[in-house]
């Protein structure tokens, strides 16, 4: 069984983390053996578009940019300067923090 797929998935997840220095590395002889991020990371909301209204009837999200440079999918309702909780494994929002 192959890990790759989850690592690649949250590769922008981990950016964000180290930006944010919440990342633990573990060393051994000089060589990193492991690297530990927490499962989730609050950032906050550089840039957010505004939503277009009439639209809220289904979950209907909008592409945000992180402080660290990462766009996320998020709801229509966050705007910029807002602080959100993302999960480090998916990359994805997960609620207002």
């Amino acid at each position: 069984m192959s890990t790759e797929a989850p690592v690649l998935r949250s590769c922008a997840a981990m950016a964000s983390t180290v930006a944010a220095g919440l990342v633990t590395v573990v060393f051994v002889e000089e060589k990193a053996v492991s690297v530990e991020i927490p499962p989730s990371v609050i950032l906050t909301v550089a840039d957010a578009p505004e939503g277009v209204r009439g639209d809220s009837a289904n979950n209907v999200q909008k592409a945000v940019t992180m402080e660290t440079g990462i766009t996320v999918q998020a709801p229509l309702f966050i705007k910029t300067g807002e602080k959100i909780k993302i999960d480090t494994r998916t990359g994805k929002y997960m609620e207002r923090a």
